[in-house]
């Protein structure tokens, strides 16, 4: 009888041990499955960790990874001066007297990148999600730690430091540049956003995130402090299994100076639509697309946001700013040879509208990009690629020059 006791024993005790260990295991591979899914993220950066650690209680998960990224380039012909290897900027394009150097070799590893996710589960939170990430692109001297992302989220809201809501990183082409098609918009940006799913296909998005103006002021007016948030409404339609998508975002921004001349503060107000998405035209080849288009933006523009544009001064009525109206966009396409090699071509335009109460012979009117590369996955995480870069900045006055530049990629992603 004491023999069958112990047998039974031992047996229900088995089953529990078994059990616990088929929970946890259970429990850790839910846990690294959410680790695992895809953060929002340009092309050059990686998105999911390559180590992770689960707490005791099997609660939560922490995951860090990141890339080492070096970038080589060389400048001929025409040149932009002073900018990093990791950057190709029209905006920047000096007209005018030509530079003394007509070449240009440079290196720069400082777009590698560290990242920390956290995910877990509580009552209240539910799933929810922590992100920071940094690069080393920060300070006078462009070496210094920077940081990039810092957010978390969860129940459908996203709160910190994240890519705006008005940027669709999953519509823009691949490229070896960091700052990419200079009609791109493409900002990090302080918000609290709420994404909410209608069904399978349908995806929408409020966003209420932190002004930052970027204006040229004159002797008539000054800057102030911003006293509202800029908001961004988004709706985006996907199918194919969200390999497609087409996404229609607005902007609208009050923008707040002084009036020196009437000794009176005064609010400006900015607006832009923007149409975006990509499509596969057959499994290896896709097209990627985004028009943009209002007053007052700029600064949510990677060509503009380096031109002061959100404001400009209404000669008409001495004291009174203006938003110039502007547009930007790209098109481009990406072909797949095989899993470890695909390509892609992309032209980008941005162009600045005068007004006949302001006009500067200098000032940029339009800006175009020209982007063609090959990428090869030597391995799963190390990728090498070549780009050929060409840049044209016209001025107000018709005065432009282009130039151009050769890039070439070594990435490790951990």
């Amino acid at each position: 009888m004491k023999r069958l006791i112990f047998t039974l024993a031992a047996i229900v005790s088995g089953m529990t041990v078994s059990a616990q260990v088929a929970n946890t295991t259970q429990s850790h591979q839910v846990l690294e499955n959410k680790l695992m899914q895809s953060i929002e993220h340009r092309f050059s950066e990686p998105s999911t960790p390559r180590f992770v650690f689960v707490d005791r209680q099997m609660k939560y998960a922490l995951g860090m990874g990141g890339s080492i990224r070096l970038t080589s380039s060389f400048g001929f012909g025409k040149i932009i001066p002073q900018t990093p290897a990791y950057s190709f900027i029209p905006a920047q394009i000096q007209t005018g007297d030509i530079p003394l150097t007509k070449s240009q070799y440079l290196m720069s590893a400082n777009t590698s990148q560290i990242f920390f996710k956290l995910v877990g589960h509580n009552p209240i939170l539910r799933d929810f999600t922590t992100f920071i990430s940094m690069n080393f692109t920060g300070g006078r001297s462009g070496n210094a730690p920077q940081l990039r992302q810092a957010y978390v989220a969860f129940r459908g809201i996203t709160a910190g430091r994240a890519w705006s809501a008005f940027n669709d990183l999953a519509a823009v082409t691949p490229t070896i540049d960091f700052q990419g098609p200079n009609g791109a918009s493409q900002l990090l940006n302080y918000q609290i956003r709420y994404t909410m799913n209608l069904g399978q296909r349908w995806q929408l998005a409020v966003s209420a995130e932190m002004p930052s103006i970027e204006a040229r002021y004159s002797d008539n007016s000054q800057q102030l402090d911003q006293s509202i948030p800029d908001f961004v409404l988004f709706g985006q339609y996907h199918w194919n299994q969200g390999r497609n998508h087409i996404r229609l975002s607005g902007l609208m921004r009050n923008m707040n100076y002084h009036d020196n001349i009437a000794d009176k503060n005064r609010i400006n107000t900015g607006w832009a639509i923007q149409l975006s998405g990509l499509a596969n035209i057959t499994p290896a080849l896709t097209a990627f697309w985004q028009a943009t288009y209002g007053k007052g933006f700029s600064s949510y523009i990677n060509d503009l946001s380096m031109l002061n544009l959100d404001m400009v001064p209404n000669n008409n009525t001495p004291g009174k700013m203006q938003s110039l109206k502007s547009w930007a966009g790209y098109a481009g396409l990406k072909m797949e040879f095989s899993p470890r090699v695909f390509c892609s071509v992309t032209y980008s335009q941005a162009k600045v509208y005068s007004e006949d109460s302001f006009f500067v012979d200098e000032m940029y009117k339009t800006g175009q990009y020209i982007a063609a590369n090959i990428f090869w996955n030597l391995t799963e995480n190390c990728h090498l690629g070549a780009e050929y870069l060409m840049g044209k900045r016209t001025n107000m006055n018709k005065d432009d020059r282009s130039a151009n530049r050769v890039n070439i990629l070594v990435q490790y992603n951990f």
